[in-house]
Order: structure tokens, then sequence, then C-alpha cells
């Protein structure tokens, strides 16, 4: 009985002591490594710029994001948009610019069609900020 118990059920209250203590380090492939580090200095390279621009419709759903889009598109055409997910909504984005009365005018011809739409801080890239800027009239 008591080999019983040393070879049955030691092995497993170890297994369940070691579950209880979180890992000190991650071992990773070396592929996965190469690609981790090609993300994270794509990613450190892209600075980001803070912009003020206009939320149109935030919403739950990415059913009802893509018919506000297509809403949005068919009432203004030449206008550029982005949307993101941040949870729990999904956002539809116009705009940008550095000082907060620059986007109003924007805002107050959205707030026609989009009465819900207000002004918010957003971080978004150099690249697609100056993208923004070249189209808006």
């Amino acid at each position: 009985m008591k080999w019983l118990w040393i070879t049955c059920f030691l092995p497993l209250t170890m297994v369940m002591k070691a579950q209880d203590q979180p890992l000190s380090y991650t071992l990773m492939d070396q592929e996965v490594r190469r690609v981790w580090d090609i993300w994270e200095e794509e990613n450190n390279r892209k600075p980001t710029v803070r912009v003020w621009r206009v939320l149109v419709v935030g919403v739950e759903s990415r059913r009802t994001l893509d018919a506000e889009i297509r809403n949005f598109e068919e009432a203004f055409s030449d206008m550029d948009y982005d949307w993101s997910y941040e949870a729990p909504f999904y956002k539809l984005k116009v705009g940008a610019t550095q000082k907060r009365l620059d986007i109003k005018p924007l805002l107050y011809t959205l707030k026609e069609s989009y009465p819900s739409a207000l002004e918010i801080r957003d971080d978004i890239t150099f690249e697609r900020y100056f993208e923004i800027q070249r189209y808006e009239p």
C-alpha cells in the first residue's frame, strides 16, 4: 500500500504543486523569436502623433459598423475614414487636426447626419496623419 501511494499519488501532487507556480521565463523557438524581434522593431519605428478626430459612431457590433460605413460612404463619398476596435466598441473616425478648434467645422458638418458625433483625442501614425491632411479640403 505504501508503494502504491508513492508511485501514484506523489507524482500527482507534484504536478498540482507545479501548476500553482507561474513560469519564470518563456522558451521561444528561434523562428518565433526572429518574427517577434521584427515586429517589435517595426512597432518602435512608427511613432504616433496625438490629434483631434471626429468619432462618427461607436457601436458594439461589427455588422452594425459595416452598415454605418456603407451609409457614411453614401453620404460623404469624398471623405477618408478609419475604423478601429477598442473593446467593447467599434469606432468610425474621420479627420485629424492638431488643434481642437480646427476639427469643429468638420464636426458641425457631420452632426447634421450623425447627431451623436463628437470630437476625440486619438493617436495615429505620422504617415496616416499626412495622408489625411493631403485629402482634406
